[in-house]
């Protein structure tokens, strides 16, 4: 299962995307998030920056209203 939240502004978005998954042969469960940086230039993706590191919790709705997509 995928969950994914997103921001965006100008030309970078941000991606907030949660993996969770069960291995078949062991059973063991994995779950991890993916903060991605992506830069598009043009209606092109110029740039994409993963991080698999633990990022802080995102609110469902920003500060400033419009600035978070639906999922």
């Amino acid at each position: 299962m995928v969950e994914q939240e997103f921001l965006a502004t100008g030309e970078t978005a941000v991606v907030l995307t949660r993996v969770r998954a069960r291995a078949r042969a062991t059973g063991r469960e994995l779950d991890f998030p993916i903060l991605q940086t992506i830069t598009v230039k043009d209606g092109r993706i110029i740039e994409v920056r993963p991080s698999t590191g633990t990022p802080w919790p995102l609110p469902k709705r920003a500060p400033c209203p419009g600035l978070w997509a639906e999922a």
